[in-house]
């Protein structure tokens, strides 16, 4: 593939096919580098989620997911204890007293 096989209608890319033809090894240093930090992501989701006790598969789910995903899917490994992260209790959930503007103001 080519800087010039890059389909029109996306957006950027015109931008695109100039850097990739203008400064085509700064766009490879790009790639790579970014190759790297996700590579990178997966696996500390790895190492994070045998951290927590998690098994062997659980762990690599947890790898793929954030390479997929990236930092999306390693906010919940990372950061646990977070507001947005509460654990629900199933057993004792009321909804019948729940609103939901009153519940997005706390924030």
């Amino acid at each position: 593939m080519t800087p010039a096989d890059i389909p029109s209608f996306l957006p950027l890319a015109d931008a695109a096919s100039y850097l990739g033809e203008a400064a085509n090894p700064f766009m490879g240093a790009m790639f790579l580098g970014s190759m790297f930090l996700h590579l990178a992501e997966a696996g500390v989701a790895y190492v994070m989620s045998r951290s927590y006790g998690l098994d062997y598969e659980t762990s690599f789910a947890w790898m793929l997911q954030t390479l997929g995903y990236g930092m999306f899917s390693l906010q919940y490994l990372l950061f646990p204890d977070s507001r947005y992260m509460q654990r629900i209790d199933a057993d004792n959930l009321d909804l019948s007293s729940y609103n939901l503007i009153d519940y997005l103001e706390g924030f």
